[in-house]
């Protein structure tokens, strides 16, 4: 594709992987596969190759519910993701009061 150029072809091609992971996602999987699987796996980086699979991207639904699920769910983010009514549990049925799940934290 980039005479002398490595870094910045493997570089393109990770983001295009991010791009299809985050932001196509679960909108068009068969998309996601074929970018990771074309890119990352085959190292087919032909420039036609690239072309076809960016057209791909531009046209096709987006979907970004994973990444906000990823966000909510993880660990770090937890006393935010409750603030933010996540409450994740079951009701005490002495208190009221929620009993949170911490399993679903990662």
């Amino acid at each position: 594709m980039i005479e002398g150029g490595k870094a910045i072809v493997t570089n393109f091609c990770n983001s295009l992987c991010v791009i299809a992971a985050e932001d196509i996602g679960m909108a068009n999987i068969p998309l996601v596969y074929d970018v990771i699987n074309t890119l990352l796996i085959q190292r087919n980086i032909s420039s036609a190759t690239v072309y076809d699979l960016v057209y791909r991207l531009a046209i096709s639904p987006k979907s970004r519910l994973c990444s906000h699920l990823s966000r909510a769910y993880m660990a770090s983010n937890k006393e935010l993701s409750r603030k933010h009514v996540l409450n994740i549990g079951t009701t005490s049925d002495d208190t009221n009061e929620v009993v949170y799940a911490e399993d679903f934290f990662f």
